[in-house]
């Protein structure tokens, strides 16, 4: 499905994983079958015929040089780096599971989620351990942590974090993994915003760090729950949130 000025326009897909936008404005939608392009001149498909790894995609991301990464959680996860329709596979780490999140810190180095999660609808079945991994001068250094990342994010101090669905979210440091125990269990999405200020979907809502900790963030009137499944920055500075039962929308100014 995508939306312009005259409304939503559905797009026939597969069950769609993993969404990301490049520079020139393409959208990329990782599929439980591959990978679409999608522009103003239609779609196009990428699978392991081009170079891709076989399996489901996991996570889609784009590099600030707008090379296209994208990670699968398949039986045989890998990861691979795309340039103009032309894709390379990158090694994984040694040892590595599935791949649920891909991010980029301020320097471009990229960061990798992996670990081994089932679903059962919106409840998690397995969670095995996890780690999060950065590919640093051609050499990965891991961290391993409790649960799989399902996202990664980078705060304005320059600290990296993870957020896992059953052991909540951790602040990556040289000396390993750190868990923030404030925060709940249930860890779904993490933004940066354009200020350096990081956000956290979790199930008991919408969390903003500040200097001093987490904030929670009300979502009157949108979910009886409070429970948030993803979190977004727009151009112009507002904070959308995805919940149970509707989207919310937070302005600069707010």
């Amino acid at each position: 499905v995508a939306m312009d000025d005259d409304g939503w326009h559905a797009c026939a897909a597969p069950t769609v994983t993993a969404l990301a936008a490049d520079l020139s404005d393409a959208v990329w939608v990782g599929t439980d079958a591959g990978l679409d392009r999608v522009d103003d001149a239609g779609r196009q498909t990428f699978g392991a015929g081009h170079g891709l790894p076989e399996g489901a995609v996991g996570a889609v991301a784009v590099a600030p040089d707008n090379a296209v990464w994208v990670g699968t959680a398949g039986v045989h996860p890998g990861l691979a780096r795309g340039v103009g329709g032309v894709w390379e596979s990158v090694r994984l780490p040694a040892g590595s599971g599935r791949v649920h999140a891909i991010a980029f810190d301020s320097i471009g180095r990229p960061w990798v989620g992996t670990g081994f999660l089932e679903l059962d609808g919106d409840a998690v079945r397995v969670d095995t351990l996890g780690a999060a991994a950065v590919l640093d001068k051609g050499a990965w250094q891991t961290f391993d942590l409790p649960g799989t990342p399902v996202s990664i994010a980078e705060d304005g101090e320059g600290g990296m974090w993870a957020a896992t669905r059953t052991h909540g979210a951790f602040r990556i440091a040289d000396g390993g993994a750190l868990p923030d125990v404030s925060l709940p269990q249930d860890a779904r999405a993490l933004l940066a915003d354009a200020g350096g200020r990081l956000w956290l979907a979790t199930s008991e809502g919408i969390l903003r760090r500040l200097d001093d900790g987490w904030s929670d963030t009300l979502i009157p009137g949108v979910s009886a729950t409070r429970g948030a499944w993803s979190v977004f920055e727009d151009n112009a500075g507002a904070v959308w949130a995805g919940v149970g039962d509707g989207i919310a929308r937070r302005d600069p100014s707010g």
